[in-house]
């Protein structure tokens, strides 16, 4: 794909947010912009910008798209815990040996957060190519 924003048609080929309506795509494209910069995703950005635009939707309140068309350990993270009696399950970001910034902690509470983190992280060395690169930093 080349190297540019997501559009409206991109948000909607994404599973789940059928609800969303155009204006509503549109202006979670154009808050969410800024966040993925073409010279850091390259041609992954409009992949990139879909998935964190389609987070912002369904972390925003009041919209009603959280979990919509998905099932319940996707839309709530993956299985955390599980008890027998009474049942009890809850659910949360996975165990990871790496530590999670405060600022990616609200990108894991959806799939589309998820995965956007994924592509932040097929990314990362991209910027290290470079003496003293910081990953967390566009190039």
């Amino acid at each position: 794909m080349p190297a540019r924003a997501a559009t409206v048609a991109d948000v909607q080929a994404l599973p789940g947010l059928t609800e969303a309506t155009e204006p509503q795509i549109t202006t979670a494209l154009t808050l969410t912009a800024p966040l993925v910069s073409v010279r850091r995703f390259r041609d992954l950005t409009s992949e990139a910008h879909a998935y964190r635009a389609a987070h912002w939707l369904w972390s925003m309140p009041g919209l009603g798209l959280a979990g919509d068309g998905l099932d319940t350990g996707e839309a709530l993270g993956p299985l955390a815990s599980e008890s027998d009696g009474p049942a009890a399950r809850s659910f949360g970001a996975v165990a990871s040996s790496e530590a999670v910034p405060g600022s990616d902690a609200d990108l894991m509470r959806s799939p589309y957060g998820r995965a956007f983190l994924d592509f932040r992280r097929a990314v990362r060395g991209w910027g290290m190519a470079r003496v003293g690169g910081d990953p967390y930093q566009p190039v």
